[in-house]
């Protein structure tokens, strides 16, 4: 599923580039259940967001989102970090913000339930998430990237 998503969103926007990687852990691949109907509804929520907010119409720079999806078997845990480039986060909006129904920010503003649906989600999974303002401190040295989403979710084999 997650090689069709990629393909449809690069398809929907050839003008961003947009990478999608799978690691593994172990030399077999797991055969892993997910709900995939729920992880649509997940990544749909980021990307759109990533292209509503991240990629404003004054942004002129290398419009990029990078997925990559590890697969750790010890802890029966898939992590899934979303990258973008463009607009980083408003400073004055924390995760909590995010999360929280009905709470928005900026001119792009939305419904404020795109945060809200991705919050519910991972919850249900029982997971955890975080997200990272890669041009301040805490971000990685050397990059171009604004945001990264990290995510936790347990799975089954």
């Amino acid at each position: 599923w997650l090689e069709n998503y990629a393909n449809t969103e690069k398809e929907k926007h050839p003008e961003v580039l947009i990478t999608f990687d799978v690691e593994f852990d172990t030399i077999n691949k797991l055969k892993v259940t997910v709900n995939e109907d729920l992880l649509i509804i997940l990544f749909d929520n980021l990307f759109r967001n990533i292209y509503k907010h991240a990629f404003t119409s004054n942004f002129d720079g290398n419009r990029r989102i990078e997925v990559l999806i590890t697969i750790d078997s010890e802890d029966q845990l898939m992590n899934i970090f979303l990258s973008n480039t463009g607009k980083p986060f408003p400073e004055n909006f924390t995760m909590d913000d995010y999360g929280r129904k009905g709470i928005k920010s900026g001119k792009n503003a939305g419904n404020g339930i795109g945060g809200y649906f991705v919050k519910s989600i991972i919850n249900y999974f029982n997971g955890e998430w975080y997200i990272t303002d890669e041009t301040g401190s805490e971000g990685l040295p050397d990059t171009d990237l604004a945001t990264t989403f990290e995510i936790s979710l347990p799975y089954t084999l």
